[in-house]
């Protein structure tokens, strides 16, 4: 997965928090501003952020949907 701005980073750890726990994005301001200097300047070292798959929710919190839970007619 590439995230190509820290707004996206911020979007994705709001929405999966089980990634990191307590990722609050006041608490990681100074972090998340280096973060978005380092990928506007993609000429210097910099560029998307590419984050490693594999990250799903814990097993505890995968639901199924109900239609798949009734019973076939």
């Amino acid at each position: 997965m590439q995230f190509y701005d820290v707004g996206a980073v911020v979007w994705i750890l709001r929405t999966c928090v089980w990634w990191v726990p307590d990722s609050a994005a006041d608490r990681y301001l100074d972090e998340l501003r280096e973060l978005d200097r380092s990928m506007r300047h993609c000429g210097s070292g910099g560029g998307p952020l590419d984050a490693p798959p594999g990250r799903g929710p814990p097993p505890s919190e995968v639901s199924a949907p109900s239609d798949l839970l009734a019973p076939a007619v």
